[in-house]
């Protein structure tokens, strides 16, 4: 069979090798050594059809493995993202409910990396500008009780002086002078306490009253 075998010169001529060829019609791949010893050959055959079945299986292995991980790859891709897109889109949704005036929300974000930093701070930032316009409401609320107060007492002098000025005027024309004296000096004192702006008075001023 060797001597009839039609590549038997390149087998004998490179001692060792590989090559292929095809035989029956089928292709084989040829593998031949020589032995330097006994200077025998040796000579294996191979179906190039098993090697492409193996190489078939080992593509097709490879195809779909990578295909697998690829999925697998997108889908932690997809977790990963929206691990961090939620807790933003949560931020984002309370910062417009802040802006629109609702200082009442807070974000729930129980993690422990930036995010869950951030949004520990967007609350203490809310709580703290709730309590600050509550402050700032309640001392414009005492504010305006104080002005009106105040207006209320300045109300009642001006009237009463206002009184005392028609007394002062009605004795004059009826010539009682001690009722018109008496009203005069009464309305001066009314004058003085309305008028008095500054904390302060002289002692002259003061003296002036007692007199």
């Amino acid at each position: 069979t060797f001597f009839n075998f039609a590549d038997r010169d390149r087998v004998l001529r490179t001692r060792c090798g590989a090559f292929i060829s095809e035989k029956t019609g089928q292709r084989y791949l040829w593998v031949f050594h020589t032995s330097n010893y006994s200077q025998l050959i040796t000579l294996a055959a191979l179906p190039v059809s098993l090697i492409l079945e193996n190489s078939n299986y080992i593509r097709d292995f490879t195809f779909w493995a990578s295909l697998g991980l690829l999925l697998v790859c997108l889908v932690l891709a997809l977790l990963f993202t929206r691990s961090i897109s939620l807790p933003i889109q949560s931020l984002l949704g309370a910062m417009s409910r802040v802006k629109a005036g609702d200082l009442s929300v807070r974000v729930e974000l129980r993690r422990t990396d930036e995010l869950g930093v951030l949004g520990c701070s967007f609350n203490s930032m809310v709580e703290r500008l709730q309590r600050l316009i509550e402050n700032v409401v309640e001392k414009q609320r005492q504010l305006r009780s104080c002005e009106l107060r105040a207006l209320q007492a300045q109300i009642n002098p001006h009237f009463l002086y206002n009184t005392l000025d028609s007394i002062k005027w009605l004795a004059k024309l009826n010539q009682v002078p001690e009722i018109s004296t008496i009203a005069t000096q009464l309305g001066k004192l009314l004058r003085s306490s309305i008028s008095c702006e500054a904390d302060l008075i002289t002692v002259g001023e003061t003296m002036e009253n007692i007199q």
